[in-house]
């Protein structure tokens, strides 16, 4: 697994891929030097588009 940064709807955030398939992506709020939310979207089908493989 490779986890990838990216700018994720204008949020800090992360791209977990398994063979080019993306499996999650994550986007932080951060405040300061802390994280005070994360969203994760794991569906399938709204990951297609970050998918390279």
């Amino acid at each position: 697994m490779t986890l990838v940064e990216r700018t994720v709807n204008g949020q800090p955030g992360l791209v977990a891929q398994l063979d080019g398939v993306t499996l999650s992506v994550m986007a932080f709020d951060v405040t300061g030097n802390r994280i005070n939310h994360i969203w994760a979207v794991l569906d399938p089908d709204k990951l297609r588009s970050w998918s390279t493989g």
